[in-house]
């Protein structure tokens, strides 16, 4: 995933099935953050999987994708009130 702030543009790469796709912030229909309790309220994490987050991207043309902490630490796009927070206590998703 590449975020390129000036043209508020991103591109995803997909190496295993070699596409990319590029999109720029206005054509995100709503982001979905997905984390743990003491991530979301930057606290001491207490379990090995408090730092594990994931986002979930949607498009208005309705491609989704999936961004998980692996690929990017803790991803917050500047889209507004599109961007929600979700606690979960043991997030994971459903791919």
């Amino acid at each position: 995933m590449i975020y390129e702030a000036d043209k508020k543009r991103i591109t995803i790469r997909d190496a295993k099935q070699q596409t990319e796709s590029v999109f720029l912030l206005s054509d995100i229909r709503h982001v979905f953050h997905i984390m743990t309790t003491p991530m979301a309220e930057k606290r001491r994490y207490y379990f090995p999987w408090d730092s594990y987050n994931y986002s979930e991207i949607y498009l208005n043309n309705g491609e989704r994708y999936t961004i998980t902490s692996l690929m990017v630490h803790r991803l917050e796009l500047p889209v507004g009130s599109r961007y929600q927070v979700v606690t979960a206590f043991y997030p994971y998703p459903e791919i």
